[in-house]
């Protein structure tokens, strides 16, 4: 893969009509972003928060703890979204979902430990499926020579509201004489995740319903109209024409090909094929292994795994977590900017995983043979331990990051299974890797 190309467009984009690019496009982007920021904040302020002794004291704790709850919610989320999806349509369900999620997040403010869960419960249910949802809406209304660049911004948008999160909590520590009693800190902590929601439940009512959605259920002039709107060219323009004609085709080729096929069927057919069974195979083992790297335990648990290699508790492991989030976040941009295009997925992914597993390594033997007191000092052991764990935030955003969200398309694009909103079976596949994500992190 040599340089030369757009950062955010393929070659192929010069060619298009200038018209395509315009303040539609820029509202969809702008809306699904918000859902990356959620879904971002969602995962990034409750370690923090669970540090703040207001916070522990207001609700108490037993062995099940919240970010448990968050987790089961987003593997149910991701069992509802493709049937949603199918059935309610695509902006329809990420409506009901981030309504469910500003449910969830106003309940977290509530100072009572069940209520604490509900709320985590119903916002990890709508972020397990806002998950699936949005990349699925954005891909299918954008077009097609931004389409991967407008979905790995999704991507980056998750990562810049984690890094943010990370501040918010250190901030917040900050505050002088922290009242136990109080409950001002660590509710303006939760609440920041608000804020993305509220925006992407009121921005999502000005986008249109994707064409292939619509063409796809055999409203053929409505999903032309919104064709239209989204490009902003009239009907008879043969850049619409083509793009019409292509969806047009493939919604009935797969209508007629794929006519009484049901979720039994897809597996059946995935378990007696063995093509068709390598690639879900692969597509659904990339994302285990992405969640197997334990990222989402050092971004739910981070400030306390500072605090097992010596870091000390309060305002000094937030900061620590901070850099940590800024790491991360730096290292994707390089990552998506100078490196993809240029050098493959493959190779960074490589070298992205064999620096995770040494990180994970030498904390694990660090803290195994070293011991060190939970948050009573760091030792130069200790110094080394927080450089590795930085080092990982950088293989995980040169490997696992964005190729699990690219490989398995590439593996399964020759295919008539696995294809957004082009049949069952590809819905299924999308549904059960994200389901395999929420379930690993659960695991986790």
């Amino acid at each position: 893969m040599g340089g030369g190309t757009s950062l955010w467009a393929s070659p192929e984009w010069k060619n298009d009509p200038k018209e395509i690019f315009n303040r539609k496009l820029l509202l969809l982007g702008v809306t699904i972003a918000m859902a990356g920021c959620s879904y971002g904040f969602d995962q990034g302020n409750i370690g923090g928060v669970m540090t703040f002794v207001s916070f522990r004291k207001a609700m108490g704790f037993d062995d099940l703890q919240p970010s448990e709850v968050d987790q089961r919610g987003g593997s149910a989320g991701a069992l509802l979204a493709a049937p949603c999806a199918d059935f309610l349509g695509r902006k329809r369900s990420v409506t009901i979902m981030s309504g469910l999620f500003l449910i969830g997040c106003a309940m977290q403010e509530v100072p009572h430990l069940n209520v604490l869960y509900a709320g985590r419960l119903l916002a990890g249910i709508a972020i397990g499926a806002t998950s699936m949802l949005a990349p699925q809406y954005l891909a299918e209304n954008s077009p097609k020579t931004i389409r991967g660049s407008l979905t790995t911004s999704y991507n980056l948008m998750i990562v810049l509201a984690l890094c943010l999160a990370f501040w918010v909590n250190y901030g917040v520590s900050l505050w002088p004489e922290q009242n136990p009693n109080d409950n001002t800190s660590w509710q303006l902590a939760l609440g920041i995740q608000l804020i993305p929601g509220f925006f992407l439940f009121c921005l999502i009512w000005f986008v249109v319903e994707t064409p292939r959605a619509l063409i796809s259920k055999g409203k053929k002039d409505r999903g032309l109209q919104n064709l239209c709107k989204l490009r902003g060219l009239p009907a008879d323009h043969p850049y619409v024409h083509q793009e019409y004609m292509e969806i047009n085709a493939q919604a009935e080729y797969e209508q007629s090909q794929y006519k009484g096929y049901n979720y039994i069927a897809v597996f059946k057919d995935i378990g007696t094929n063995a093509s068709n069974r390598r690639r879900f195979f692969l597509a659904v083992m990339f994302f285990i292994f992405h969640k197997g790297t334990v990222t989402d335990s050092l971004n739910y648990f981070a400030p306390e795994i500072f605090a097992m290699i010596g870091v000390p508790r309060g305002s000094s492991s937030l900061l620590t977590v901070g850099i940590y989030g800024l790491v991360k976040l730096v290292a994707t941009v390089i990552y998506v900017t100078l490196i993809v295009d240029r050098v493959g997925r493959r190779l960074p992914l490589m070298i992205g995983a064999t620096i995770q597993a040494c990180a994970m390594l030498y904390i694990g033997l660090f803290i195994r043979f070293a011991s060190p007191e939970a948050g009573g000092g760091t030792s130069a052991g200790g110094y080394v331990g927080i450089i590795w764990i930085y080092l990982y935030a950088v293989g995980w955003s040169f490997g696992h990051c964005v190729a699990p969200n690219c490989k398995p398309r590439r593996l399964i694009e020759g295919l008539q299974i696995f294809y957004m909103n082009s049949c069952i079976m590809k819905r299924s596949g999308v549904k059960l890797e994200a389901v395999s994500t929420s379930i690993k992190a659960e695991l986790e």
